[in-house]
């Protein structure tokens, strides 16, 4: 009997011990699982990943996350970049220096009209938004 109540408690601790350690675990993951969206054809935006519609310039500089957000999402999703060896980008709305390696990358390698400035301006909104 005193074998049972002690097993029965230490199963119980244990079991409470896991659940109080849980939602630590469950509060880290959602932040690693949101890097990306499914992206999409839109008949109206083009390629689009649920985070920005427009195509306002956007460079190094920009304030904009969601803008930076869609950058990086259609380029790991809608582009070769990550599939030439290059690292997929972190979808993190932070403009840093992989996202403008990544969009010079573009600009040089798809020949992007006005050159290789790592500016998303007009002419890479456009790839981005409609490379078939």
């Amino acid at each position: 009997m005193r074998r049972r109540i002690v097993t029965t408690l230490a199963a119980t601790l244990l079991t409470a011990g896991v659940a109080l350690s849980t939602p630590a675990v469950a509060e880290a993951a959602p932040a690693q699982a949101a890097t990306a969206n499914a992206c999409s054809y839109n008949s109206t935006i083009g390629w689009h990943c649920g985070y920005y519609n427009g195509t306002a310039e956007t460079d190094e500089w920009s304030t904009n996350t969601a803008a930076v957000k869609e950058i990086q999402d259609l380029i790991n999703q809608e582009t070769l970049y990550w599939e030439n060896g290059h690292a997929q980008l972190a979808v993190d709305g932070s403009f840093g220096p992989a996202t403008k390696a990544a969009v010079e990358w573009l600009q040089e390698n798809y020949g992007i009209c006005g050159g290789v400035n790592g500016n998303v301006g007009p002419c890479t909104w456009s790839f981005l938004r409609w490379n078939p």
